[in-house]
């Protein structure tokens, strides 16, 4: 069985029969002594669980399921990180191409707030590398790449850039400033359109002097553009995949957190925006809260943890159909690194 990000997670804000676990996992720790296998996931949470406390029924059927979920595990599937959540009722393990800390939750409830922050940092794109002579495509999570399967689509990305018009162009390949063929960059568009459209993922332009495409372009076409870099980017060197996908992932990061900054401006002008705990959990229950905007985490508690105020407001806002959002570090500053933006 292949393991997928979570596409549905209602889990997390539904009550469980208690008692809840949520174990965070992360693959490699950045030391091959610290690698952490499915041995250690397996001895930890058994661990956590016979320590509950619970009937002797009840805890053998909790670490059963665990041990299931654990089998299911691949750990040279690109992933840096699993979350594994177990309940009476329930099992359930998604994997994230992000590192979180290894962490673990007993409760009522699944631990919501890593899981978003690893769902985000791991949302799927189509990687698009465009060199003088063809185009390479590559799927992208977090900063994992590997590339993309062969597909009727893809086959007319690379025709179409192929068959480019190189009249415009110089010994590089490159368009001179201000001349492209408009209708050739149409159809390129479009072709990249399609084969994003059948992989669900936005697209990230890397050597988009070779296309010319303008913001105009974009606007006119259906194409959604995570990022777009300039510059020419050779993708043939073996270290590309293990390197560049984390200059992909900080610019992704980078232009999002740009647009919420923006936002939450906004919001602030229009009084529509709040940053106090209190004040946040009491417009999530009258249904005001549209998006709670967060800084990256520092992640610096690992162990049996418990839910702490940000938990709670996280689950009711998907409770209550809002959304949570992740921006880089110091972006919130000046509202003490949290805010909310509301409907009305």
């Amino acid at each position: 069985m292949t393991l997928t990000l979570s596409k549905d997670n209602s889990f997390l804000t539904e009550k469980q029969k208690a008692p809840a676990f949520s174990f965070f996992f992360r693959v490699h720790s950045g030391s091959e002594k610290q690698l952490h296998d499915a041995g250690h996931m397996r001895s930890k949470c058994h661990e956590v669980i016979k320590n509950a406390s619970l009937q002797s029924s009840l805890t053998e059927d909790l670490i059963k399921k665990v041990d299931q979920e654990i089998e299911k595990l691949d750990l040279h599937s690109g992933a840096k990180s699993f979350g594994i959540f177990v309940s009476p009722e329930h099992a359930t393990t998604t994997l994230y191409y992000t590192y979180l800390p290894e962490r673990q939750y007993k409760g009522e409830y699944f631990s919501a707030l890593e899981s978003l922050y690893a769902e985000q940092q791991s949302k799927p794109y189509a990687l698009f590398v465009f060199e003088p002579r063809a185009v390479q495509v590559f799927k992208g999570q977090g900063d994992h790449l590997e590339a993309m399967e062969a597909s009727p689509e893809l086959e007319q990305v690379c025709k179409v850039y192929k068959h480019k018009d190189s009249t415009h162009a110089d010994k590089d390949g490159k368009s001179h400033k201000g001349e492209h063929d408009v209708k050739w960059t149409k159809e390129l568009l479009d072709a990249i359109s399609a084969l994003c459209a059948k992989a669900k993922s936005p697209a990230v332009l890397v050597g988009n002097s070779l296309i010319a495409a303008t913001e105009e372009d974009f606007k006119k076409s259906s194409l959604q553009c995570a990022a777009v870099v300039e510059e020419v980017v050779h993708a043939s060197g073996g270290s590309f995949q293990t390197e560049y996908g984390a200059k992909i992932a900080e610019l992704i990061q980078a232009n999002n957190t740009k647009e919420w900054l923006s936002k939450c401006n906004e919001a602030a002008s229009a009084h529509k925006l709040v940053t106090g705990n209190d004040e946040m959990i009491a417009c999530v229950v009258e249904g005001r809260a549209a998006k709670l905007l967060l800084e990256t985490p520092a992640w610096d508690s690992t162990g049996l943890l418990e839910f702490s105020a940000l938990h709670e407001i996280a689950r009711e806002m998907l409770a209550k159909h809002g959304s949570v959002e992740f921006v880089t570090k110091n972006t919130l500053e000046k509202w003490g690194g949290q805010a909310m933006l509301l409907r009305y």
